[in-house]
């Protein structure tokens, strides 16, 4: 028998390798050995038209799977196989873009913008980020980010530290630790509520265990040294006498000083206010080195505080010799010159030329006041801590008072700075209770 051996089911053939010796070219399915069931093997094909092919892994316009089998019943099986799995075909699904700890962060940052951080903490954030955590976690998949990658990067940072020490480089303290520490799980509070970023819902930086770091005693002045300081700053005619005044009597911010404006002020003799405006411009801070004009930290930093006649005084007197200045400006550029640059601007503390003072030189101004005045040296922000500490150990303060007039968030922020600082009223509070129970003692015994 010869020709094609067609088997029972469609597709489905019998053939062999023997090769014709006339032409030199294999039989196929024309074997005339064919006949013996035993000779060949069955074969299977399936003819499909156009579709994803698996086996090639792309798209095809004719889709041809075949193969062998040991019977006509097996091929079939197989070749019904082929076409099932081949009509089902899909392309793959393209993979799942990764998002690296760097683009969800500056994500994170871009919420943390739009709610109304204030600059400066973003700018404290950027500086977290891009000096502790970046450099070494920034391209790994925010999903793949564990609270083991927080900790070991922060025993790194511990471990660095005493190369700079070595190095006689100032050290990151476990406070710095910290502040890094809350950025991060501040950041991932934003990613863990958006479903795109795959984190369920954890904040992992939440897991995290770190060393409870050691408060450093907070170096302030007490009364006397505030009074030797303002003395100094009046004997030497300091340009910036009313802002000293300012903060120590309000407790007011270096940015806030120098952003204070003339028209925040209300001068009235043993009436006078300050107004600071929650607004654009309020208050002048420096970012990465640069002045940019911010509104206060938080809302509650807007508030309106009294002035005492001391304080008032001297912003008078300031106003004046500022005038002073804007008439000289006037004298020496003419009628047609440029006008005088705080013209518009009305800040209250500039130099004699109309140009704003810059943070920093502030507390430059304040180190070398301090020096001259003979005073231990304290960080220029602690001015404002000394203004409120001064206010709870005198009595003339209670720490709601403080916290109302430094316009802290909450009063665990002010509880947390200033509760040591209430000896006396603790001594005194003790010896009225004490004494109180000895009378109630003494009442009881008479009756």
């Amino acid at each position: 028998m010869t020709g094609a051996r067609k088997g029972r089911f469609p597709g489905v053939t019998r053939r062999c390798g023997c090769t014709d010796p006339a032409s030199g070219k294999k039989y196929g399915a024309r074997c005339p050995r064919l006949a013996d069931p035993r000779h060949g093997s069955w074969q299977w094909r399936a003819d499909l038209g156009p579709g994803w092919d698996p086996d090639a892994g792309r798209w095809k316009a004719r889709r041809q799977p075949s193969g062998t089998a040991a019977s006509a019943l097996a091929a079939r099986e197989a070749r019904d196989r082929a076409i099932r799995r081949f009509r089902d075909a899909r392309p793959p699904e393209p993979a799942a873009p990764v998002t690296t700890v760097r683009m969800a962060f500056a994500d994170a940052m871009r919420a943390r913008q739009t709610k109304g951080l204030a600059r400066s903490t973003l700018a404290e954030y950027q500086r977290h980020l891009d000096h502790h955590i970046l450099p070494q976690l920034g391209d790994l998949d925010i999903r793949a980010l564990t609270a083991a990658h927080l900790e070991a990067r922060y025993a790194q940072i511990s471990e660095e530290s005493a190369a700079r020490v070595a190095a006689g480089r100032r050290p990151v303290g476990h406070a710095t630790i910290h502040a890094v520490h809350r950025t991060v799980r501040s950041l991932l509070s934003v990613l863990a509520r958006r479903p795109e970023y795959g984190l369920n819902g954890r904040n992992v930086a939440r897991d995290v265990e770190l060393v409870a770091p050691r408060r450093a005693p907070l170096r302030t002045w007490d009364g006397a040294q505030l009074g030797a300081f303002l003395a100094h700053a009046e004997k030497v005619d300091d340009r910036l006498l009313a802002a000293w005044y300012v903060i120590i009597s309000l407790g007011l911010r270096r940015g806030e000083v120098c952003g204070m404006r003339w028209r925040y002020l209300d001068l009235t003799p043993d009436a006078g206010t300050l107004t600071i405006p929650n607004e654009p411009g309020a208050t002048r801070i420096v970012v990465r080195g640069r002045v940019v004009e911010s509104q206060p930290k938080t809302d509650g930093s807007a508030a309106t505080l009294a002035l005492d006649p001391h304080t008032t005084e001297q912003l008078r007197r300031h106003r004046r010799r500022q005038e002073r200045w804007r008439k000289e400006w006037r004298l020496a550029v003419g009628p047609d010159g440029p006008p005088w640059p705080n013209e518009n601007a009305d800040l209250v503390f500039v130099h004699p030329d109309g140009t704003p003072w810059h943070p920093d030189a502030v507390s430059r101004r304040f180190r070398v006041l301090a020096a001259g005045a003979g005073l231990p040296m304290i960080p220029p922000k602690n001015l404002r801590h000394s203004s409120a500490t001064h206010g709870l150990r005198s009595g003339t303060e209670t720490l709601h008072d403080v916290m109302q007039r430094l316009r802290h968030s909450s009063p665990s922020v002010t509880t947390r700075f200033y509760a040591d600082a209430m000896p006396e009223r603790q001594r005194a509070a003790a010896e009225a209770r004490v004494a109180d129970i000895l009378r109630s003692a003494a009442r009881t015994d008479a009756g």
